[in-house]
């Protein structure tokens, strides 16, 4: 009887080695699959953040530059269903003053007065810096 005893005795301490090493494994794959998923989520969700931004500074448009004395007016239209902030405008390498408002509302053309002496040319390379990334044309001084 003892040495019956014994034995299931031996066999319940190997069986609970095999219990630990399975429940290990069961632990890490559990923990492996929540932060691989965890990394996806916040992956793709930067990918459709910077694809929307791309698409909404494709909806922003220079229309038309106007030279009025000493001021200069950019018609700019927005196609976009939120607000667009100027941060900077550049024309011909030379940076220029915002006059009025910075904000291009959402589907509207909006007309931005800039501060800028502008060479004699009729032709002018305007950079416009915004919150959504840059537009850079050039364009015929009207």
């Amino acid at each position: 009887m003892n040495g019956r005893k014994l034995k299931t005795k031996f066999f319940s301490k190997k069986s609970i080695g095999a219990l630990i090493g399975i429940s290990l494994i069961m632990v890490i794959g559990i923990i492996s699959i929540i932060s691989f998923q965890t990394f996806y989520n916040q992956y793709s969700s930067n990918i459709e953040s910077k694809i929307e931004k791309k698409s909404n500074i494709n909806n922003l448009n220079l229309l038309e530059i106007e030279k009025k004395s000493s001021k200069t007016f950019l018609y700019i239209k927005n196609n976009n269903n939120n607000y667009i902030k100027i941060n900077e405008v550049k024309i011909n390498d030379k940076n220029c003053n915002l006059i009025d408002s910075n904000v291009v509302d959402k589907n509207s053309i909006q007309k931005i007065g800039v501060d800028c002496i502008l060479n004699p040319q009729r032709i002018a390379e305007v950079v416009v810096i915004t919150n959504l990334g840059i537009i850079s044309k050039t364009k015929l001084i009207g």
